[in-house]
């Protein structure tokens, strides 16, 4: 929210959070980030007792996941667009240019990413899938196809199909019927993976897959999210950043001294296996 803000003054932006909980330190940081950049912030609490804690979960994901699909019913009926960002992800350039996108035949804008595996999985007759972390949706064609609840029942009747969980539900569903932006807007990085798909001038920045920028590693592709980390309410994060570095080198040396053990153990078991055989034989 803090990199939104930063990139767009000049825009009169709302944000909208959908969550199921709220901690009281939150709520104050909040508020000094709406004071500091004078924007208004929803919040939309579905309870614990929401329905999608019924919903297939696996890997690092949560019920959380599938909030996105309540989008539509949450918001006023005022509301006919809405720029779905994912929580991990740094927002890195004006977002004019993405907001005037014209989605008027299409329930949503994203991009699209090559996974043929998914592709084949989920059946999809267009041969197009794309990443669910970054879209711009019309609301009100949204809810005339009903992408949220044939989404939901694809997952319910499905869930032996589903690996990356609303994203699968809202691709089987929409199967192509996207409008594709350019992948400067969703730039997608893995940080366990040392192949790094650079696109030129990417105004956003996605750190997808289990491992990221707040966690303990030394890539230092994280760096852009711990700029904006320092500018925000949040910052006091950054004050314990040494502390982390300093465990990860703590970490790093203790798993060195376990391999070395463990490669000493095994020579020397090798080395008794040995001996029995040779008294065998």
């Amino acid at each position: 929210m803090t990199s939104v803000c930063v990139n767009n003054h000049s825009r009169n932006i709302e944000f909208h959070i959908i969550c199921d909980e709220l901690q009281e330190s939150d709520l104050e940081k909040f508020s000094i980030l709406s004071n500091l950049y004078r924007r208004c912030i929803s919040f939309y609490l579905l309870g614990k007792d929401n329905p999608f804690k019924e919903l297939k979960i696996s890997l690092h994901a949560s019920p959380a996941n599938y909030y996105r699909l309540a989008i539509p019913y949450v918001l006023s009926e005022g509301i006919h667009k809405v720029l779905y960002l994912d929580a991990d992800l740094v927002c890195n350039a004006e977002l004019t240019d993405l907001w005037n996108t014209n989605i008027n035949d299409f329930p949503l804008a994203a991009c699209p990413i090559n996974d043929q595996e998914r592709i084949d999985k989920l059946e999809l007759a267009s041969g197009r899938y794309f990443n669910t972390g970054v879209m711009l949706i019309n609301l009100n064609k949204w809810m005339n196809d009903q992408v949220s609840i044939k989404a939901i029942e694809f997952i319910e009747q499905k869930p032996e199909l589903i690996r990356f969980w609303d994203q699968d539900g809202i691709n089987k569903i929409i199967d192509g019927g996207f409008k594709s932006l350019d992948a400067k807007w969703n730039n997608t990085i893995y940080m366990d993976r040392p192949v790094f798909r650079q696109v030129e001038g990417a105004a956003i920045i996605h750190f997808v897959g289990a491992l990221k920028p707040w966690q303990k590693c030394s890539d230092t592709r994280k760096e852009i999210y711990w700029n904006y980390l320092k500018m925000s309410p949040w910052s006091d994060a950054y004050l314990n950043r040494e502390r982390v570095i300093e465990e990860m080198i703590i970490e790093k040396i203790n798993f060195l001294i376990l391999s070395v053990f463990r490669k000493a153990r095994q020579f020397k078991e090798q080395n008794q296996l040995l001996k029995k055989l040779t008294k065998a034989f």
